[in-house]
């Protein structure tokens, strides 16, 4: 057993006595909610979750179940979300927002200089023609999901930030200039995460001292 799941363990067997001395709903539910291996995967835990589910399918629903013998120490909370946090490590990308994996890195005659663009490059940034970047997949964010009633596409996550491409289109020749710049921030590492399968509500369990539990039905 790891230390991280040896600690819920613990805390778990610390609500489950308060929950026995003070025989309360609240504290029932939060203790099988906690479960690892599942809010109903104990028999006894089955009528107060079930009657926790139905008194959240209410119009308007039953009061949210407390549970004052924990002391703080334990406590739930309901959620919208329909995609699972972002991986360690990376953060969701901001709606809208659109950014590449990896930094090309083109041959020095391909780099369009800091006098042909008017202007000087920022640090960290290569500026190449559009028809010497060849195929680009951009990834543009969706946030972080939150509130979302349903999917909206693939959720990015993204790591640590390693440059700035800027891609020239166009051309200036002539009088019919119709030169544009678009800037593509790049990270060295990109996941997507498609929606979850079930409801995009949860319950996030949150034990001191260990890791939180986020719960869907």
């Amino acid at each position: 057993m790891n230390m991280k799941k040896a600690a819920l363990v613990g805390a778990l067997m610390a609500c489950a006595c308060m929950s026995a001395q003070a025989d309360e709903y609240g504290c029932q539910v939060l203790l099988c909610m906690s479960n690892p291996n599942g809010p109903m995967a104990v028999q006894q835990c089955v009528p107060p979750v079930q009657k926790f589910l139905e008194g959240q399918a209410k119009d308007p629903k039953d009061p949210f179940p407390q549970c004052p013998e924990s002391k703080g120490q334990a406590g739930m909370t309901q959620g919208v979300n329909p995609y699972d946090d972002c991986p360690s490590g990376t953060k969701a990308l901001a709606s809208g927002l659109e950014v590449i994996q990896g930094m090309p890195k083109p041959p020095a005659a391909t780099t369009t200089s800091a006098n042909s663009i008017g202007r000087p490059t920022k640090p960290g940034e290569v500026v190449m023609d559009a028809s010497n970047v060849g195929t680009l997949v951009i990834y543009t964010g969706i946030g972080d999901g939150q509130g979302m009633r349903q999917g909206q596409g693939k959720k990015i996550c993204t790591g640590a930030q390693i440059g700035t491409l800027t891609v020239r289109y166009g051309t200036n020749e002539g009088i019919d200039s119709d030169v544009r710049y678009v800037s593509y921030p790049a990270y060295d590492r990109i996941v997507t995460m498609d929606p979850v399968k079930g409801s995009p509500v949860y319950y996030e369990v949150q034990i001191k001292g260990s890791t939180s539990r986020r719960v869907r039905f």
